[in-house]
């Protein structure tokens, strides 16, 4: 049997640069690589997530989160910013809205996504 799937995507495009120079005996080379995501996620994905602390907010900067809204409900988008202890979310899909989530505890930053064959 063949597998195949209907859906071509392209993965996430990583970017890098370097730069080097001497200094009498000595040469220094630095590199650095950024990968942008891209795509979208699908029924069956299971995303894993880290918690972060609210003093570890900025480092979910525009990045996928999963944060707590009252009554033990969730909401999970792009982190977009951040304004006085609220956090501005835009939740995923073409023409969401951008929500604000006031001093949540936590927050979990997606790290993995896990896809099924």
């Amino acid at each position: 049997t063949a597998l195949h799937d209907s859906i071509f995507t392209v993965g996430d495009p990583a970017v890098g640069t370097t730069i080097g120079w001497n200094s009498g005996n000595f040469h220094w080379k630095v590199g650095m690589t950024g990968f942008f995501p891209v795509g979208d996620y699908r029924s069956g994905d299971e995303i894993w997530a880290e918690r972060l602390a609210p003093a570890a907010f900025v480092h979910a900067l525009n990045r996928d989160i999963l944060a707590p809204r009252p009554a033990g409900r969730f909401l999970f988008g792009r982190l977009i910013g951040r304004e006085d202890g609220k956090l501005l979310i835009l939740p995923l899909g073409a023409g969401a809205r951008q929500q604000v989530i006031a001093d949540p505890p936590w927050i979990a930053v997606a790290t993995k996504l896990v896809r099924g064959l």
